[in-house]
């Protein structure tokens, strides 16, 4: 039978061998100062994309702000304008209610008796609510946007009250 022989390593193959190993080992180790340029290299890019997203929302914001003080500019012309209308409106009734009053006074000159009383009476209504109806036309003009909607309706009233004392007035002839 046949042995076999036994492998002898020299020590100089041996030396080879462990050097070649630790040279692998030593490329497989991470480097400390190659992890801290990759990680100053990360945090580097993480604050340029913080930087970018800040600048896009400033943007946006900013975008938004003049969108919404156009938006407010529309409502505030759309505001002037309906004020004026109403404004002019309202000031035909109040001119219509003076004429009557004025008609009042004339036909009141040539009464006497109690229908005279009781148009002086219905006059002297008329008149004050007359005087609340102009002081109402006042406040179209220094209403903000959130009160406009109750001076109308206040000044739409304060017609209504004209009118209908004027009609109680002309009915008392």
């Amino acid at each position: 039978m046949r042995r076999n022989k036994p492998v002898t390593i020299s020590a100089m193959t041996f030396g080879a061998a462990l050097m070649a190993a630790a040279s692998m080992a030593q490329l497989g180790c991470n480097d400390p100062t190659r992890e801290q340029a990759k990680a100053e290299q990360a945090q580097r890019e993480a604050t340029t994309k913080a930087e970018q997203a800040r600048q896009e929302a400033v943007q946006k914001m900013g975008e938004a702000r003049d969108e919404a003080r156009q938006a407010q500019a529309n409502v505030d012309d759309a505001l002037v304008k309906a004020r004026a209308q109403y404004r002019d409106k309202a000031r035909d009734e109040l001119n219509d209610v003076d004429t009557r009053i004025a008609q009042l006074k004339a036909r009141e000159a040539t009464i006497s008796g109690r229908a005279h009383a009781d148009i002086m009476a219905a006059l002297s209504d008329l008149q004050s609510k007359r005087a609340l109806l102009e002081a109402d036309l006042r406040a179209i003009d220094t209403s903000t946007a959130a009160a406009w909607d109750q001076v109308k309706q206040k000044v739409d009233a304060d017609v209504n009250a004209v009118k209908k004392a004027a009609d109680d007035a002309s009915k008392k002839i």
